[in-house]
């Protein structure tokens, strides 16, 4: 494995400076025919119907890339942005909305003319001069301003978005948070690829998803402008930004994934340097229990901040503080469940949370900690009247989605004794069936199990009842 060190202050360029990008993700189609006629348009509705996070999303479209240019002045906390958002309609649409709290608007166009626009609430509804055919691309630019923050607090009670910290900031936006910096159709069923152009003061770095396509330094403005490219779909609450004076340090893993690890200088400890040089062996590990490693670049964020989690963000999972590291595993497993495969709806939690906290205690006991079973039994023994067993870990309640053991602990337990009932081969085939099944997409709770009565050739219906869909502690399953 090789190693570069870039120090906080230090020019890092990849790639040609100034080259031009093109040909991101999926293609939104061409523009729409000036001549087809629309007899009769709808408007996009304003949610997908998460019963957990009502308003979030938008119908009516698919999003097939986001081109954001972004300027973030530390000393004044003002964001300046322009969204270019490339899109198809599903349906003839008079109008559409777009997720976005907060900023100002200062103007909005649909392929190249001034549409109208209105603000209510987070939704930013636009009617463009002309309806949009169905099945036919449009690109949306809205250029926005503002302090985007602080973040609000989502029901589970963590930060939700756009924060700061004592020499830049951090997005975290799980789920609904991010609509906070940029607007988009916000929720995991319309993925799509991301370009970041990000222009910061010449002493901070700009660090987002995907792979650094170049670094410039303008030493008479003061400035440097980092460029990230995503290439692979991206649910919107999983991109990232941060920026302030990190240590950036490349790397690969043995099979040639790059590796990009941005880590604050005062917190790269001999510890922290240790479980990050694991991120190769880990994403090798799980590849071989859950199928390839689903993107084109890796690594991880680790700054100070207030977030009180840690977070999957896709291929640079972000963490609070160096000891935050100890959920690198976890963090990483979700590459695979939460992010390549992402839940349909929140209720569906546990696919995510659940999955990466299983594929934690499979790593734990592949590098000789505690085995799975172990894990499984300890939780096991507690006794059946504790408020352990009292939740089902499918569809737990907003408030407990990201609290407490019902979806960590019990969806983990769940998928343990899952690989005991049908067996170590029909177990870890589901696992990678599922996740090659739904690659790139989104999966339910009834998906998973369609896999695994499959794979296993087992009727799963009175497992998974006891094990998901009802409270208490199982038995005799």
């Amino acid at each position: 494995m090789r190693t570069w060190i870039i120090a906080a202050t230090a020019a890092l360029v990849a790639g040609a400076a100034g080259m031009a990008i093109t040909g991101f993700g999926a293609s939104a189609g061409p523009k729409h025919d000036e001549g087809k006629k629309v007899e009769r348009c709808v408007n996009g509705t304003a949610e997908v119907g998460d019963t957990y996070y009502p308003g979030i999303g938008n119908g009516g479209y698919d999003v097939a890339h986001y081109d954001l240019d972004l300027a973030y002045d530390h000393a004044t906390k003002v964001l300046d942005g322009e969204a270019t958002i490339s899109a198809s309609a599903t349906q003839d649409l008079c109008r559409f909305n777009l997720d976005l709290r907060g900023l100002s608007v200062a103007s909005v166009t649909v392929d190249q003319r001034r549409a109208e626009y209105r603000r209510e609430g987070r939704e930013l509804i636009i009617t463009p001069q002309r309806p949009l055919p169905a099945g036919e691309g449009f690109t949306v630019e809205v250029d926005y301003s503002g302090k985007p923050g602080p973040a609000p607090t989502d029901p589970s009670g963590f930060l939700d978005g756009w924060n700061y910290t004592d020499d830049g900031s951090y997005t975290s936006t799980p789920p609904q948070g991010a609509d906070t910096w940029y607007p988009n159709n916000n929720t995991t069923n319309d993925k799509a690829t991301f370009t970041f152009t990000v222009t910061v003061p010449d002493d901070i770095q700009a660090i987002a998803n995907g792979q650094l396509i170049s670094h410039r330094i303008d030493r008479g403005r003061g400035t440097s402008t980092w460029v990230w490219d995503e290439t692979e779909q991206m649910a919107t609450y999983l991109a990232t930004l941060s920026t302030g004076k990190f240590t950036v340090i490349e790397d690969e893993t043995e099979s040639g994934i790059p590796i990009v690890n941005a880590v604050q200088p005062d917190q790269l400890t001999d510890t922290a340097r240790e479980r990050l040089e694991t991120i190769g062996p880990i994403l090798e590990y799980f590849g071989s229990l859950f199928g390839p490693y689903p993107f084109s670049s890796t690594g991880a964020i680790v700054d100070v901040t207030d977030a009180g989690y840690q977070m999957e963000t896709q291929t640079r999972p972000e963490f609070t503080s160096a000891n935050g590291l100890r959920a690198l595993a976890h963090e990483l497993a979700h590459q695979w469940f939460g992010d390549d495969v992402a839940v349909r709806r929140m209720r569906d939690v546990w696919l995510s949370e659940g999955f990466a906290t299983y594929a934690d205690w499979l790593w734990i006991e592949h590098t000789g900690g505690r085995t799975a079973q172990a894990a499984f039994d300890s939780n096991y023994a507690r006794d059946a009247s504790t408020s352990f067993w009292n939740n089902t870990v499918f569809d737990p309640g907003v408030e407990n989605q990201y609290q407490g053991p019902t979806v960590y602990t019990r969806g983990a337990m769940t998928l343990h004794a899952l690989r005991g009932k049908i067996g170590d081969d029909a177990f870890f085939r589901t696992m990678k069936a599922y996740a090659s099944t739904f690659s790139g997409v989104v999966a339910s709770t009834d998906d998973f199990i369609s896999i695994a009565e499959r794979e296993s050739g087992t009727r799963l219906d009175d497992f998974f009842d006891v094990w998901l869909y009802e409270p208490g502690k199982p038995a005799n399953w």
